[in-house]
């Protein structure tokens, strides 16, 4: 009985305790419930301004994306991580435009924005976009006239200032603007660090705009350069004299380098013909007159005319030789100098090849090429390399005949930078030579004990420096400083002074006296020092020596104290300062200015007679 009543009794507990459980988590369900149904209350969005300021431009600061609707289930459109990389970007597209706000049921607000380029629009917090000025005044640049490279990128603002008006102009589609100049009135930096400039042209006021800088020059660019050259060309056609019904071709010539001459308002004759012989170059045709039909001004155009130009088909008639003339040049006291009693003689000159000759003739307005010339004919091993006449072999010498022709106002100095046969027929090329005797051996044709035979050539090719120098000097133009620029430059090139010509001439241990030529170059190069003849300046000068030193004119240093004195001064003045205050002719005895009281009669009269002894030289400065 005791066990049946303990089995009752544990039942009963059981029972009890699944009684107590269902009960606690009965009570519990029903919690949750309570706290389900009160998390379900919507979330809702009100739009507060739907009308916001477009022109107002934001960027991102990283901190927030961009959804696509501001509450319920939605969708990222750009994520936090890339939003933090818009916050650092310098592109404008990564700029934003704000055109709604609102704000949720719990308080948050939001942006309804959409970027630059168009490609993202959604919802982002409003902390998650800033506003920036996108506009910043910059100085413009300090040449404001210049040039367009790229001439179809007009904007009505700087590119990406803000959302609105980044599309191009078109309003100049079609206009040849490319040789307008352009006036830059305003800049402006955008947040992609682009600078803008507003510009104007200075032909046509009504093309104007915002460019981006990069597209602005002050040079000239090479189509603004080619539109010019079009506007100012004269338009030439070139005809066939023999048959006035076929065109040849046609071109642009800028005569003149394509302006008039200072007062004129056409191109001359002379200018245009010009032209036209060097549009003809190596065409096969020569020029051979200008039509007058239609134009009655055509020898004389004006900028942008049309004419019509006769040429000729070349022939054998217009084909022509070059000339040469063969210098002799010797080794004399070892350095070059001109032969004057023997040289090469002309039936001693070999004879060339077919294909040397024919390279030797050419059509008259066929470009020359000496270079070429020089390598097929004259270079070593060539026919015209060694020449043996008289007795004697000749040795071509390649650097002095190149210099002399590039400083040849015929040929290299002509201002053309072109050589046609024509040049080369009508005037001689001379083409230099040293003469070696006695089996060639050229130190044995020096009277030289010192010329210098250790370097080969030092003190030739020294010499040939200066000669080429002279010969450069001689066909320069300009002033006697312009004429040595010239010289120097032919000779030694861009790096070339004064102080390379003086090494020369020290070198090559040439007179520089021995004829008109040196004289002229050495004058240039060593200036006579300018003296002072300012008579006050003199006055001055013979009134401060010092007295006790003309107490005699033959002590050295007396005669130094004079020179010191009147150093710098111009002698010849200084004598005739002295005349005519001191009176050391005089019968009466010696007179003196009373403007030299400080002297005695004495003293004058040895101070006249120390500056009679003096040199020009002895008064130089240091």
């Amino acid at each position: 009985m005791q066990s049946s009543l303990k089995k009752s009794l544990y039942l009963g507990l059981a029972a009890l305790s699944f009684a107590s459980v269902a009960s606690v988590t009965a009570n519990a369900s029903n919690a949750n419930a309570a706290k389900k149904h009160t998390a379900a209350k919507k979330v809702t969005y009100k739009t507060t301004d739907s009308k916001l300021d477009q022109s107002v431009v934001f960027k991102s600061t990283g901190k927030n994306a961009v959804y696509n609707k501001p509450v319920g289930k939605r969708s990222v459109k750009v994520s936090k991580a890339d939003m933090a990389s818009k916050a650092n970007s310098k592109n404008t597209s990564d700029l934003f435009m704000a055109y709604q706000e609102g704000v949720t049921s719990k308080g948050v607000h939001y942006y309804k924005v959409v970027s630059f380029d168009k490609k993202v629009r959604g919802f982002v917090y409003n902390k998650g976009v800033a506003k920036v000025d996108n506009r910043q005044e910059v100085a413009n640049p300090s040449n404001t006239t210049g040039y367009l490279t790229v001439t179809n990128r007009f904007f009505n603002q700087p590119y990406g200032e803000k959302f609105a008006g980044n599309t191009l102009k078109h309003t100049y589609d079609g206009m040849n603007i490319a040789a307008n100049q352009f006036t830059v009135s305003k800049a402006v930096k955008v947040n992609n660090d682009q600078t803008y400039y507003y510009v104007t042209s200075k032909d046509n006021s009504l093309v104007n705009g915002w460019v981006n800088s990069v597209y602005f020059s002050n040079t000239i660019t090479k189509s603004a350069q080619d539109a010019m050259n079009t506007k100012n060309a004269v338009h030439v056609k070139f005809v066939d004299a023999a048959n006035l019904g076929t065109l040849v071709s046609s071109a642009d010539v800028q005569p003149n380098k394509g302006a008039y001459d200072k007062g004129a308002s056409n191109y001359s004759s002379d200018e245009f013909n010009a032209a036209i012989n060097k549009q003809l170059l190596n065409s096969g045709y020569t020029f051979a007159g200008v039509s007058t039909d239609g134009n009655a001004n055509a020898a004389t155009p004006k900028q942008g005319d049309n004419v019509t130009v006769l040429v000729n088909k070349n022939n054998t008639s217009s084909v022509v030789p070059a000339t040469f003339a063969f210098n002799s040049v010797s080794l004399v006291n070892g350095f070059y100098t001109a032969d004057a009693t023997s040289g090469i003689a002309v039936q001693d000159v070999p004879s060339l090849t077919t294909d040397q000759q024919n390279e030797l003739k050419g059509y008259k307005n066929d470009t020359f090429d000496i270079n070429k010339v020089v390598n097929d004919i004259f270079a070593s091993g060539k026919t015209w390399n060694v020449i043996k006449s008289g007795g004697a072999t000749y040795t071509f010498d390649k650097d002095a005949t190149l210099r002399a022709y590039n400083a040849d106002k015929n040929f290299g100095n002509n201002g053309n930078n072109t050589v046609t046969f024509n040049d080369v027929f009508n005037n001689q090329i001379h083409a230099y030579y040293t003469k070696n005797t006695d089996n060639n051996d050229a130190s044995k044709s020096t009277t030289d004990p010192n010329a210098d035979f250790t370097t080969p050539g030092t003190q030739q090719k020294a010499a040939a420096n200066v000669r080429a120098a002279a010969d450069a000097f001689k066909n320069a133009n300009g002033d006697s400083n312009a004429k040595l620029a010239t010289a120097i430059q032919s000779v030694y090139g861009k790096n070339g002074n004064n102080d390379s010509l003086k090494n020369d001439i020290s070198a090559s241990k040439l007179n520089m006296s021995d004829n008109g030529d040196l004289q002229a170059l050495n004058g240039a190069l060593n200036p006579a020092p300018a003296y002072d003849t300012n008579t006050t300046n003199i006055d001055n000068a013979l009134n401060g020596i010092d007295s006790t030193k003309l107490s005699d004119s033959t002590t050295e240093a007396n005669i130094n104290a004079v020179k010191a004195a009147l150093k710098g001064k111009d002698l010849a003045t200084v004598k005739s300062e002295l005349k005519g205050n001191f009176d050391v002719s005089g019968s009466n005895g010696d007179k003196k200015s009373s403007k030299f009281a400080n002297l005695t009669n004495t003293q004058v009269s040895n101070l006249n007679d120390i500056v009679n002894k003096l040199q020009q030289s002895d008064l130089a400065s240091n």
